[in-house]
């Protein structure tokens, strides 16, 4: 991953950060010339709840709203590695150019059954189903993901 950010020009870069930080903040602490490199970071993780959207995030019986996916609280790709989310959220230059997008969010952007379709079977004219197993696995994802 080094090897890649570097090899692009200095201030272009974003890196996006759809799971766990584990790998992401190993590469920052190995690498703390790559915070300074990049233009920014995006982070898929974490839960604000509390009417930050009006998005449905369910009701856990007994317990009230609920707010993350792994627990009532968390969102599992800050819960499964905190202290990789700590050491990136710590660090105040890389904090600067991090963008948090958070469970609250992701559950506002869902796929239409149209738009589905098009993920697994391409757009007329276009390229077809000959990465059927890919388009498959992103299907699959983007709906289970639509569910929870």
């Amino acid at each position: 991953m080094w090897e890649a950010l570097m090899a692009q020009p200095a201030g272009t870069v974003w890196l996006v950060a759809t799971g766990a930080l584990t790998n992401i903040a190993l590469l920052f602490s190995t690498f703390p010339e790559v915070v300074d490199h990049i233009q920014g970071l995006s982070i898929m993780g974490g839960a604000i709840g509390d009417g930050f959207t009006d998005a449905t995030l369910g009701h856990v019986e007994g317990e009230g709203e609920r707010f993350g996916n792994e627990t009532r609280w968390a969102e599992f790709n800050i819960y499964c590695d905190p202290e990789a989310a700590q050491s990136i959220f710590s660090n105040a230059v890389l904090a600067s150019k991090t963008t948090l997008i958070p469970l609250d969010l992701t559950h506002k952007v869902l796929a239409t059954t149209a738009v589905q379709e098009q993920l697994l079977n391409g757009t007329a004219g276009g390229p077809g189903r000959e990465d059927l197993v890919l388009r498959q696995l992103f299907g699959d994802l983007l709906v289970f993901f639509a569910r929870t």
